[in-house]
């Protein structure tokens, strides 16, 4: 988080009172947690899971990465953080929500699923060299 810190002071300070810094600032988010999620594809492909849909949008939200074992259709919500934190309270009631609507709407439209388990899982990237994935399971139910 500090090496975050200072490299934004630098960019602002060459930036000033610029709009494009606040603009470069969430593209680079942006890119940190596409990273993290090709990651976390790539880590759940060894750990025998296949991906069905990356980032998929529907009315009622997103989910990052969904993916199937078996059968077991797993929605998983990718994390970046800098620090160890709280594992169960870094997704909101709020995204909770919108995530289980969101699976729904999938299971609805793709009734090839229907009779599969569902499971709500989370991956946290720690994005401190080296990266580290801590892929907690069944971390809430519908």
């Amino acid at each position: 988080m500090e090496k975050d810190n200072i490299i934004f002071r630098i960019i602002r300070s060459t930036f000033a009172n610029d709009s494009r810094f606040f603009k470069f600032k969430k593209y680079f988010y942006y890119k940190i947690g596409l990273y993290a999620e090709t990651l976390v594809i790539v880590f759940m492909f060894f750990k025998g899971y296949k991906l069905i849909k990356h980032r998929y949008n529907n009315y009622c939200g997103e989910i990052d990465l969904i993916l199937c074992k078996g059968k077991t259709i797993v929605f998983v919500e990718v994390k970046t953080r800098t620090t160890e934190i709280d594992y169960f309270a870094i997704v909101s009631s709020n995204q909770k929500r919108r995530i289980i609507k969101s699976s729904e709407v999938f299971l609805a439209k793709y009734k090839k699923y229907n009779k599969h388990f569902s499971r709500f899982d989370i991956c946290i990237v720690n994005s401190i060299l080296p990266w580290k994935i801590h892929h907690i399971q069944n971390v809430w139910g519908i």
